[in-house]
């Protein structure tokens, strides 16, 4: 039992000397920016019975 209390705060340890380390990345880029702007194609509501193909083609435009 005390070999599974030791290994048990052995991970303990690791784990939070891993979180400890963490520089991350987090510079966020403004999302105005990044992302596309849908400019039309996606309707407000869809109907679609069981089984059916849904097919969407929005137009987008941006980099």
């Amino acid at each position: 039992m005390k070999q599974i209390i030791y290994l048990f705060a052995m991970l303990l340890g690791i784990s939070f000397a891993a979180c400890v380390e963490d520089t991350g990345n987090y510079s966020y880029e403004n999302p105005d920016v990044v992302a596309p702007i849908i400019k039309s194609g996606i309707d407000e509501n869809y109907s679609v019975l069981v089984l059916e193909n849904l097919v969407i083609d929005p137009t987008i435009e941006g980099d």
